[in-house]
């Protein structure tokens, strides 16, 4: 077995948003998400995630922790919730390329230097 079959079979497996998720979520972003495509990990993303706490990355949530990894975000009470709708923040970025932008603009910055855009599309 190749160390890439080995970490693909070691990778936690992530759950669907349930249906009163989706219903949550839509109060919000209404049909902007394509919650069919949101995964749910109840595992660290990368090690030093803190306990309790969630990561979105390429819009999946990956959240750890006894005091806030739920089954079920859309029956609980309020202060998960919105820790989940907060996730779901994050989903609807990546999923409509809004930090995109942000991005562009820092790569920019970089490899042109603060402020010096004569020769892009601005006056």
């Amino acid at each position: 077995m190749s160390e890439q079959d080995l970490q693909e079979e070691m990778r936690p497996i992530p759950r669907s948003p349930t249906q009163e998720e989706i219903q949550l979520a839509k109060s919000l972003f209404k049909d902007s998400v394509r919650y069919e495509k949101v995964k749910i990990y109840n595992a660290k993303y990368v090690g030093f995630q803190e306990d309790n706490s969630g990561m979105t990355p390429f819009g999946e949530m990956w959240i750890v922790g006894i005091d806030t990894y739920r089954e079920n975000y859309g029956i609980v009470e309020v202060r998960l919730r919105a820790f989940f709708i907060h996730e779901m923040v994050h989903v609807w970025q990546y999923q409509n390329n809004v930090l995109s932008v942000l991005g562009s603009a820092i790569e920019e910055t970089i490899t042109l230097g603060p402020g010096n855009y004569k020769n892009m599309a601005y006056p």
